[in-house]
């Protein structure tokens, strides 16, 4: 009988990140606790907060997937650091439209994966959220329990016509699936959501950059 450690080792999958809890169904993504609202005052991205020594802000993951894969490979190396924020708003690997379905489905599972066992820890979380087109609807909103704290981007979601639309009409199917108590969502926010009570907006990074560099208010910069 091999021993737990080379077991986990071996575990290329992080089952162990979820073991024994009930999954969810159709694809068997670990299920999370429902997240109460938080109070959310300030947020700053993980390669950021790698090099700074701001703790009294929220962590997010709204970043490119190859800043954070060390995250969901190792995450006890960064724990010292999850300690040290206020909370963390779990990780978002992508999920392109342009990506094959399979990819998808398997970014999916590790968002919920490392989220469910960033929760286990104790740690202080409220998970991310994210959807493709609308053959995803049918998964991507999988493991995240009604009435739960959410967290959502619209990074990218403002290079055409055609991917805002595609971020509204999820983003509604998200809330008719999961109906959550607050939305934290990170970006510029589209007009059809402005005024919406549900959500908390931060600006992301490269528009705080910019709004400190060109005295731009962050509500009125486009995303690229």
């Amino acid at each position: 009988m091999k021993n737990q450690n080379y077991v986990l080792k071996k575990d290329f999958f992080k089952s162990f990140y979820f073991k024994g809890d009930k999954l969810a169904e159709p694809y068997g993504f670990p299920k999370l606790e429902a997240v109460k609202p938080q109070i959310v005052e300030g947020i700053m991205p993980f390669n950021i907060l790698m090099s700074n020594s701001r703790r009294n802000v929220w962590m997010h993951f709204f970043i490119d997937d190859y800043q954070f894969e060390r995250v969901y490979q190792t995450p006890t190396k960064y724990l010292t650091l999850f300690q040290n924020v206020k909370g963390i708003i779990t990780p978002d690997f992508s999920l392109y439209a342009d990506l094959p379905k399979a990819i998808q489905i398997y970014n999916c599972y590790r968002n919920r994966a490392i989220a469910r066992y960033l929760q286990k820890l104790g740690l202080n979380i409220i998970p991310s959220v994210s959807w493709s087109d609308v053959t995803s609807y049918g998964w991507c909103f999988s493991g995240i329990e009604k009435h739960s704290a959410v967290a959502i981007s619209t990074n990218g979601c403002f290079q055409s016509k055609e991917t805002l639309e595609a971020f509204i009409k999820g983003y509604l199917a998200m809330c008719d699936v999961i109906k959550p108590k607050q939305i934290i969502l990170v970006g510029k926010v589209p007009k059809e959501l402005q005024n919406n009570l549900l959500i908390n907006a931060f600006p992301n990074h490269s528009m705080e950059i910019n709004r400190k560099k060109g005295g731009i208010k962050w509500e009125e910069e486009e995303l690229h």
